[in-house]
């Protein structure tokens, strides 16, 4: 897998944006897909409270998805069996698409 990796990196490269010019003051800059929620996250929040949304809640997030092996000890495996953490996991998800989706076609 490493080696098709070099390979695709080496020989087809990527997309790369041209060398910052710091004359032009009409560049908008963007984050790529995977940073888009929580580029949306910074224009829901403002001002003082970007920590909140950059660091604390990402943060916060990440502890419980650490934790829930530790919260669900229940008995049963199946997903329909778990309509709690299913839900939880789902709506979790479904919040970072639709936040994706706004930072994506946002005009700023």
């Amino acid at each position: 897998m490493i080696a098709v990796i070099f390979f695709l990196a080496a020989y087809l490269g990527s997309d790369l944006e041209d060398p910052a010019n710091p004359n032009d003051s009409s560049y908008n800059p963007r984050p790529e897909w995977y940073f888009m929620f929580l580029f949306q996250m910074l224009k829901i929040f403002p001002g003082s409270l970007e920590t909140l949304a950059a660091i604390v809640l990402p943060t916060i997030l990440l502890v419980v998805l650490f934790l829930v092996p530790f919260l669900d000890r229940g008995e049963k495996r199946h997903p329909f069996a778990r309509p709690l953490w299913m839900g939880g996991g789902f709506l979790t998800l479904g919040i970072i698409v639709w936040f994706t989706y706004q930072g994506a076609t946002s005009p700023l």
